[in-house]
């Protein structure tokens, strides 16, 4: 008696040992397609266990050792309508290696791509297990195990698959892309997120949905961001924004019509930027190009009237630049002794809106009594030189064609200004409160004075040629004349 007992311990041992060994399935099934029950809260214990290679749970898919050192990835196909949870687990001499899905949301049909690590194996199992399940229908219907080149080497389970469609969209953190299954590749098609700063990603993790109704969904899938389509942003109201280093060209009016933007950062892989990709933006200023570009449109920066490129001197971007007056570069010196500043270079000086503290000059402000802008310069920014307090007098070489709103605000000590004859535009506020402003003879050659230009200094007076607009101005306005 006590000798059976002892047989019969052993064999439960024994049992429950190859239970344990590789290849060995319990109460699992090896054949496709496998139907979940039709409930809610259903959680598997490796119900499907399919045998690849090697084992002996069941015969395998494939003896052919070649064929089994060539697999990959295995895609799971699923059929059903259900929320779940999915674990696959890859079994090798490897290791048990584990990949959870949380949160699967199917609709009629859906596919988990799974990576596998082969260097060789001895044997190669799949075990699929659903958690949380709810209530609906839900079977696994086939796997296709596939190759480094993502070619389809061995198949098991229900017939193949419909071709999935190679075009698809989707919207990840506002960015709305075109999706290439084949290239694994997303185009940036437009915007929908809110006003902020924008960084387009090199890559991206989603599900690819399928244009065409009862495809399935595939779970999961990597994509490489390497396009922007021409307007993808137009009219949009982003701040900033950053290109990654995957895109190498700005597509036709891809920014156009983007007044809120300030900055924007290119990669040093960029090659080329298209017609009209930064048009009419009236706030962007400086904006660096890398010196891979190669070739920009010349109306790239149609109507953008403040942008200053930064360039490499020497590169297609600095020639391009020289070319169409767009590179800006301001000196400045000051003597303290004296109190006079003096402003040189090429170019516009740029806007300074609600950031006079990154004025290169703003640390000297209250101390310049003489501001002197030598030729060269095209145009004051705006507020570029507001808050000197006690700046007297301003003396403008010829070249200043405009002079922007609240340039010189709040100049109360300001008693002199000296205009070129090239001058054409006075903006909004720019000698606001300028108590001591006198006599200031304007130019014939002006064509536009804001209405509000000297608002605040009330002993202005116009002294302009008759029959200019000027003149006309100091009448309506009734900025005397003597």
């Amino acid at each position: 008696m006590k000798s059976r007992k002892r047989v019969l311990a052993c064999l439960l041992i024994m049992i429950f040992m190859v239970a344990m060994i590789p290849g060995r399935a319990k109460a699992s099934t090896h054949e496709l397609p496998f139907a979940y029950p039709n409930e809610a809260n259903v959680e598997t214990n490796n119900d499907i266990w399919v045998v690849v290679f090697g084992g002996s749970a069941a015969p395998p898919l494939t003896n052919n050792q070649e064929l089994a050192n060539s697999i990959r990835s295995v895609s799971v196909f699923f059929g059903g309508n259900a929320t779940f949870d999915l674990e696959v687990i890859i079994n090798s001499n490897v290791g048990w290696v584990p990949f959870t899905y949380p949160g699967i949301n199917l609709s009629g049909g859906g596919v988990s791509n799974v990576p596998i690590v082969n260097d060789g194996v001895n044997y190669l199992e799949v075990i699929v297990n659903v958690k949380n399940k709810t209530e609906g229908p839900l079977s696994v219907t086939r796997m296709e195990f596939k190759d480094e080149a993502g070619v389809v080497v061995l198949t098991h389970g229900g017939p193949p698959a419909p071709p999935i469609p190679e075009i698809g969209f989707t919207i990840f953190d506002g960015i709305n892309y075109e999706l290439n299954m084949n290239t694994r590749t997303a185009k940036v098609v437009g915007y929908t997120g809110v006003p902020e700063d924008v960084v387009i990603p090199n890559s991206f993790t989603t599900d690819f949905i399928p244009p065409v109704s009862g495809a399935a969904i595939i779970f999961d899938v990597p994509f490489t961001v390497t396009g922007i389509w021409p307007e993808a942003f137009k009219s949009s109201s982003i701040t900033s924004f950053t290109i990654p280093d995957t895109i190498t060209r700005i597509s036709h009016g891809a920014f156009q019509d983007c007044w809120g933007l300030r900055e924007v950062r290119l990669p040093s892989t960029l090659e080329a930027i298209d017609g009209y990709a930064f048009s009419w933006c009236g706030g962007l200023q400086d904006i660096e190009i890398p010196a891979g570009v190669t070739y920009i449109n010349e109306d790239a920066f149609k109507g953008s009237e403040h942008i200053n490129i930064i360039a490499e001197e020497g590169s297609y971007a600095y020639q391009y630049a020289q070319d169409n007056n767009l590179i800006n570069y301001i000196d400045y010196s000051f003597n303290p002794a004296t109190g006079v500043m003096t402003l040189s270079g090429k170019g516009k000086i740029k806007d300074y809106w609600g950031a006079l503290e990154t004025r290169p000059w703003h640390q000297d402000a209250e101390s310049v009594t003489s501001l002197v802008i030598k030729s060269g310069i095209t145009k004051i920014g705006g507020e570029a030189f507001g808050g000197f307090y006690n700046l007297k007098n301003i003396y403008f070489e010829e070249g200043v064609t405009e002079i922007g709103g609240v340039a010189f605000n709040n100049g109360w000590s300001l008693q002199e200004v000296k205009f070129p004859s090239t001058l054409k535009k006075i903006e909004g506020l720019a000698f606001a409160w300028c108590e001591e402003l006198g006599d200031i003879e304007i130019p014939s050659g002006v064509t536009s004075i804001a209405e509000d230009a000297f608002l605040g200094s009330p002993a202005v007076n116009i002294i302009a040629e008759s029959g200019t607009y000027a003149y006309d101005y100091l009448q309506d306005y009734k900025l005397k004349q003597d």
